[in-house]
């Protein structure tokens, strides 16, 4: 199997028991140089009428892509959950039935409970301002750390701006890990691929 193809079998898993997402299946014919998949139909997110009568249906879709591609990437309490690391509009696509559709799933990550925990206490400290509580979490979440220094004061340079009313989300947590990694703090591929996959949901 080719890596997209046991990408695409663990996401139909993954997402199996969602009623508002939909990943393609696998057509039997695959071999190790064709994916071949069912066709979807629809129009990419971005692409949905901006008239008033769309609204609701906008509305719906969006909660749908950050509940799907977010909240049960981080906060699902059982087992690894994989993640798709290219979610650009191109491959997010709105059904007729009012679905989401997840596609091209070449580009994915996983993460595993110790990795959620670690990540859910990054944003519960951020929401309590807790510096300690972010610091905590982010030693746990690292494989390098070379200034302590550094460390906190872009904790706490992150927290002032939660304090200014920032939501902790998406936008927040991707300045967060880009200025850690600046500060010389290293963390393994998976999280790398998922501050990747925030910023550009961010942009969607």
């Amino acid at each position: 199997q080719t890596r997209e193809q046991r990408n695409l079998a663990i996401a139909r898993k993954f997402y199996a028991r969602s009623r508002d997402v939909k990943v393609p299946e696998l057509l039997p014919f695959c071999t190790p140089q064709l994916t071949a998949m069912e066709r979807i139909e629809g129009v990419r997110v971005t692409d949905i009428e901006k008239d008033p009568a769309a609204a609701k249906a906008r509305k719906r879709l969006a909660a749908t892509v950050v509940e799907s591609l977010i909240a049960d990437v981080i906060f699902r309490r059982s087992g690894a959950t994989i993640f798709h690391a290219d979610p650009h509009a191109g491959n997010l696509f709105a059904m007729p039935d009012g679905r989401l559709a997840i596609l091209d799933w070449s580009l994915a990550g996983q993460l595993t409970k110790p990795e959620r925990e670690h990540l859910a206490e990054i944003f519960m400290g951020a929401i309590s301002l807790s510096a300690r509580r972010v610091v905590a979490a982010i030693r746990h979440l690292s494989t390098q750390i070379t200034d302590e220094d550094a460390l906190n004061n872009v904790v706490r340079a992150s927290l002032r701006r939660v304090r200014r009313e920032q939501i902790p989300g998406p936008s927040w947590f991707t300045s967060l890990f880009e200025d850690l990694m600046n500060a010389g703090v290293r963390f393994p591929g998976n999280l790398v691929l998922l501050r990747k996959s925030l910023f550009t949901l961010d942009g969607v």
